[in-house]
């Protein structure tokens, strides 16, 4: 019995969309456990489609969200310029280095669709768990600064 993967909050990083986005990766790879469990093979490439469409839209978002930060555009810094100084330089020290990251996973996931079926969930928690706790961890020490 494969065991579904269950929010915990060390995924949270303190930016609601961002949260809500990881929230929701969660409940597609779920999806695909479910499908695994009831042997729905035939509908794994299209799972798999949605999943990656969905985390190039998170990752797209993530990288949005830092520069503005770096620009000074976001939210949470405006008119606050100890804050903004922190922040812009968390940021900036991250930028390249987590988009790089995120053409990692994309990659990892394109490749997914051939491992069988019972790996392809171990592997699926180890990505989403890879991005979402050792990756975002530098994303949640900006949120956490501002």
């Amino acid at each position: 019995m494969l065991r579904p993967l269950a929010w915990n909050i060390g995924f949270a990083i303190g930016h609601p969309e961002i949260d809500a986005q990881h929230r929701h990766l969660i409940h597609l790879i779920n999806e695909i456990f479910a499908a695994v469990e009831r042997k729905e093979l035939g509908r794994l490439p299209a799972m798999l489609s949605s999943l990656r469409t969905a985390a190039s839209e998170h990752f797209r978002h993530e990288i949005v969200t830092l520069r503005k930060l770096l620009s000074g555009t976001h939210d949470g810094i405006k008119g606050r310029p100890r804050t903004s100084r922190l922040a812009k330089a968390l940021a900036d020290t991250r930028i390249d280095e987590h988009q790089a990251q995120h053409a990692v996973l994309l990659n990892q996931l394109n490749g997914f669709g051939a491992l069988p079926p019972h790996t392809l969930c171990s592997h699926l928690v180890s990505w989403f768990v890879d991005h979402a706790i050792k990756q975002d961890s530098r994303l949640r020490a900006v949120f956490q600064a501002i």
